[in-house]
């Protein structure tokens, strides 16, 4: 996966913010790395647009089964954009993701391949509901629709965790995190 979430960040803020039997939801799941929460007893739904990525979170789980019989039970996998799953009130007592940003997943003709990762960026790029491919004025109008869904979809007392990275563009630092932050009060 082109940005896939650090295994030992993710169990970190798993411990940090949740206690066993809690439903943890992660709206942008990639390959599903949320799913190491349910070796310690958390309940996962991991949301992913992507059939490609989705594929590899079911053999993922497939192998989680095998070394963990039972754990399935625990986790739940949908291959949807989260604009259309969500909100579901009352669903998740924490959600953490790591939102995707304005543009980074859009393609042109041939130039989708990324000889560095070996990922056609293109299987990004096949719903329109893709933020990745949003331009950045549209992305953030729906990234705050989907920070509100999420609140909508928090159980009382819940928390929600954004993994973000700020990085350099034109010799400038791009603020990602500050926009989430104003986003997120905004949602």
């Amino acid at each position: 996966h082109p940005a896939k979430a650090n295994v030992y960040l993710v169990q970190a803020i798993i411990e940090y913010v949740s206690e066993p039997e809690d439903i943890l939801l992660d709206i942008m799941a990639g390959t599903g790395t949320l799913m190491v929460g349910a070796l310690i007893d958390r309940n996962i739904i991991c949301v992913e647009i992507s059939e490609k990525f989705h594929q590899i979170q079911v053999k993922a789980l497939e192998y989680l089964e095998n070394i963990a019989p039972g754990i399935s039970e625990m986790i739940s996998l949908v291959n949807m954009p989260c604009q259309l799953y969500l909100p579901i009130p009352d669903l998740a007592n924490h959600i953490i993701f790591s939102p995707q940003y304005a543009s980074i997943m859009k393609t042109k003709g041939t130039d989708s391949w990324n000889k560095d990762t070996g990922y056609d960026f293109q299987e990004y790029s096949k719903s329109p509901l893709n933020l990745g491919t949003m331009s950045e004025f549209i992305w953030a109008i729906e990234m705050e629709r989907v920070y509100t869904k999420c609140y909508q979809s928090l159980t009382t007392p819940g928390s929600m965790t954004l993994i973000i990275k700020d990085h350099i563009e034109k010799g400038q630092r791009v603020l990602l995190t500050a926009r989430a932050v104003n986003a997120c009060i905004r949602a």
